[in-house]
């Protein structure tokens, strides 16, 4: 198993701790939590294989908020797969599977509270933290 990467914060949260911003986001505003998967079709079975590669939080209708802010559509950008998908798509993940997706030890509570203090420190994120606040 890997540790998590020593990059600078908002990269970081591109390319590894994703998981920890988006349990941040959803405590933060209460959006629901997503997750872009590659889903291979498994042709001896017919059914469909999914490997995760990307979790955010969304506002609906499409729409995905990360470390980078508002987007819509797939995240092509930050997506990284072992085998090449035949489709990708968003769909909901409860805040315990996304703890659990890329570690059997879970999200440690220090990292989504790190992701809590830098979503509020930075002028983008807390922007939107703020808009989808939950009352």
């Amino acid at each position: 198993m890997t540790s998590r990467p020593a990059l600078p914060p908002r990269q970081a949260y591109r390319q590894g701790l994703c998981d920890a911003m988006a349990l941040a986001l959803h405590r933060l505003t209460g959006l629901r939590l997503v997750v872009f998967v590659g889903q291979t079709k498994d042709h001896d079975q017919g059914d469909w294989c999914e490997e995760p590669a990307h979790v955010a939080v969304s506002p609906g209708k499409g729409l995905w908020i990360d470390v980078d802010g508002l987007h819509r559509g797939v995240p092509k950008d930050r997506l990284r797969f072992m085998r090449k998908p035949d489709r990708v798509r968003m769909r909901p993940i409860s805040a315990r599977e996304v703890r659990f997706i890329y570690s059997l030890k879970g999200v440690p509570e220090r990292e989504i509270e790190e992701a809590v203090r830098f979503a509020f420190q930075d002028p983008l994120l807390s922007r939107f933290v703020w808009q989808y606040r939950s009352k």
